[in-house]
């Protein structure tokens, strides 16, 4: 269907004036209905894909797994057909990559920590292992958008206000990254490991920073805009990314990590709303993903390679 670009009957550009189209409908009831349905939608990836998928028995999880990503695909082309949800069926279409994002990157992080013969005990093994998911959830968002020959701009994949973009995300990160390094020398961590690490965990910290802003904001950020508005947008996406760290074990209140991460979430989606890019949201969100490196370090103390 919407994979195969010469066979599919659904428009690969958008219409005139279908990306441009208000978020506001002529019936408001018809709107909240809208909202409410593609919001559900939305909860239902991060359910099945990620928060719950660990809860699911293994027989039925791949089943129930499938189950989502066919039905998601269901409404983008049922929302195509509806004059009134046209002009957001790719908002299901965005839902269904990024729950078949979610389940492919389950086994090809495990996949890429194999092949480079490490274990999870070990830095080598944990950076491959997550720059393996990374990998793999960034290639299939993407793929969408050339699938779908849709607009680079529309994942914030642009230079945007390239200027501003790097004042704010270098920036940002450098003073990040000192910070988090002085306090991880502070806490006692012997610099030797410091200098051995650094690179794997700067690695992890920047694939990280990029996928995440990526798929829990680039993806959805304009497509939930124009059901909600650019505001609304980003305080849902914000919840969403709060919401997906749920399971966070590195936290002794998870309640206060839940409040910080929604804060930081509304943060680096104003920051990507105002520079129209990832550039400066991603490299924020890896600099403050340096900050936490203490812990990285110390457990791997004894596991230096």
């Amino acid at each position: 269907m919407v994979v195969n670009p010469r066979r599919s009957r659904l428009p690969l550009h958008p219409a005139p004036g279908e990306m441009e189209a208000s978020h506001k409908t002529k019936n408001p009831k018809a709107r909240w209905i809208l909202i409410v349905l593609f919001l559900a939608a939305g909860a239902l990836v991060l359910s099945v894909g990620m928060t719950f998928a660990p809860l699911i028995p293994r027989d039925y999880r791949v089943v129930s797994q499938v189950t989502v990503i066919v039905c998601l695909l269901a409404l983008a082309i049922a929302s195509y057909k509806n004059t009134r949800l046209r002009p957001h069926w790719r908002l299901p279409l965005a839902y269904s990559a990024a729950c078949c994002a979610l389940v492919i990157s389950g086994y090809t992080g495990d996949w890429v920590v194999a092949w480079a013969g490490k274990t999870l005990e070990t830095p080598g093994g944990l950076t491959a292992l997550k720059l393996g998911e990374d990998a793999t959830i960034v290639g299939i968002v993407i793929a969408l958008e050339f699938v779908t020959r849709d607009n680079p701009a529309e994942l914030f994949l642009s230079q945007g206000r390239l200027r501003l973009g790097l004042v704010i995300g270098v920036s940002s990160f450098l003073l990040l990254t000192i910070l988090g390094l002085a306090v991880t020398a502070a806490q006692g961590v012997p610099p030797d490991l410091i200098r051995g690490l650094l690179p794997a965990y700067v690695s992890v910290a920047l694939a990280d920073g990029f996928m995440e802003e990526l798929f829990f904001r680039g993806l959805f950020l304009k497509r939930i805009g124009r059901l909600v508005g650019d505001n609304w947008a980003n305080v849902i996406t914000a919840a969403v990314f709060s919401f997906a760290h749920v399971q966070a074990q590195f936290v002794n209140n998870l309640p206060s990590f839940l409040v910080a991460v929604f804060l930081l979430g509304l943060l680096w989606g104003w920051i990507m709303q105002r520079t129209r890019s990832l550039l400066a949201p991603s490299l924020v969100h890896a600099g403050v993903d340096m900050l936490i490196i203490a812990d990285f370090f110390t457990a791997f103390e004894t596991s230096l390679q």
